[in-house]
């Protein structure tokens, strides 16, 4: 009967570790389509030195 409470008392402490690991996740994907705008930003650019 005594070693049933300890181990209630890790699992608790589990499961708020789990949702801190989610924030970063989301963070992650504003960063990407700032990204893809910069791209077809360089082409057009190189094709007006040529003119």
């Amino acid at each position: 009967m005594t070693p049933q409470p300890p181990p209630v008392v890790p699992k608790k402490w589990v499961t708020p570790q789990y949702p801190p690991i989610k924030d970063p996740h989301p963070v992650d994907p504003p960063i990407t389509p700032q990204i893809t705008p910069n791209l077809p930003v360089d082409p057009p650019i190189l094709q007006y030195t040529p003119q």
